[in-house]
């Protein structure tokens, strides 16, 4: 994994000091399935834009048996989230082997992170495809097409405890992550800030636009004035798994967009958003967005800005019980 991230100097100037590269990139993939399920469709190749970049994404549908053969999807990118959510806590047992760091949790324990809503059956099903979902990348820049990226699968390991010989226990799970993810983990870089409000967000374009404003790290102290910008409101969409290639494309995730807007104000996430149409003649091509966090939203990010990093700790079967 350490070769394949030599794909990020392509990305990433030397001089610059990006907040959380690896990590924003890959929870930046448009590699979540948000439609119905068509059978017809066994993989996605999707475009995205990255620092200024574009590039390519495959996935592959995960098929866990002959009834349950579909994408990544909402149930996927919210255990992933509440898993990375947990690596982060001082009350969450964690293992560094091989490089990769392993955490001990429990089903029950995702369960409830996820305030209930997802099934345990489910969350079993988004561990294994988030083991098994391949994903692959390729620059489209002709200077660089022949640049491709094959990821290790975001979990690389995992061993969920048989219930019925843990009898009067709340049988552990142990979950390994991928290099990349446990690299950010332990140098801090995963911000996952106020997550029981992150998690109870339905709209997967409001969890994307929270995650962008606090992953711009634009608020290193608490000026409530500064805002996210963003020159293009179709690539912006085009990101987060929503196409934009047609009229109905644009109206229907810009619909979308709206009603997300509407959640993160709901939950005192968002101050406003002001939509700017950049016109060719009397057509509306596209939009610059700017959106102002809400103050909540500012404190809560500055407040986590002073949250100590982990310990490093290399020994094999030591658990690290805090940061």
């Amino acid at each position: 994994m350490e070769q394949q991230l030599d794909f990020f100097r392509y990305l990433i100037p030397k001089d610059k000091q990006d907040y959380s590269s690896v990590y924003e990139f890959l929870t930046s993939l448009p590699i979540f399935y948000y439609g119905n399920n068509n059978p017809d469709i066994i993989e996605l190749d999707r475009e995205f834009i990255y620092k200024s970049n574009h590039y390519k994404v495959n996935v592959k549908k995960t098929r866990l048996s002959k009834t349950d053969d579909t994408f990544m999807g909402t149930i996927e990118q919210d255990v992933l989230d509440t898993l990375l959510y947990m690596a982060t806590q001082e009350t969450t047992q964690r293992v560094m082997e091989n490089g990769r760091m392993k955490i001990l949790v429990s089903i029950n324990e995702i369960y409830n992170q996820l305030k209930r809503k997802v099934r345990y059956e489910n969350i079993k099903k988004a561990i294994q495809r988030l083991k098994e979902t391949q994903i692959s990348i390729q620059s489209l820049d002709p200077l660089k097409s022949s640049v491709s990226w094959h990821t290790e699968t975001i979990i690389s390991q995992y061993l969920i405890e048989d219930e019925r010989y843990t009898a009067g226990k709340d049988p552990k799970t142990f979950i390994e992550f991928n290099t990349a993810f446990t690299k950010e983990l332990l140098l801090g870089k995963i911000k996952l800030i106020n997550f029981p409000k992150y998690i109870s967000l339905k709209n997967p374009i409001a969890k994307y636009i929270y995650k962008r404003l606090v992953l711009s790290d634009i608020f290193s102290s608490n000026d409530y004035t500064r805002t996210y910008h963003n020159k293009s409101l179709f690539t912006f969409l085009l990101n987060c798994g929503y196409q934009t290639d047609t009229t109905t494309n644009k109206n229907n995730t810009i619909r979308a967009f709206k009603q997300a807007l509407k959640e993160l104000k709901d939950n005192d996430l968002l101050l406003k958003c002001d939509m700017k149409p950049q016109k060719k003649g009397n057509k509306i091509e596209d939009y610059f967005i700017e959106m102002t966090p809400s103050k909540f939203l500012v404190d809560e990010n500055h407040k986590q800005n002073k949250v100590k990093r982990f310990k490093k700790n290399t020994q094999k079967q030591r658990y690290i019980t805090g940061f």
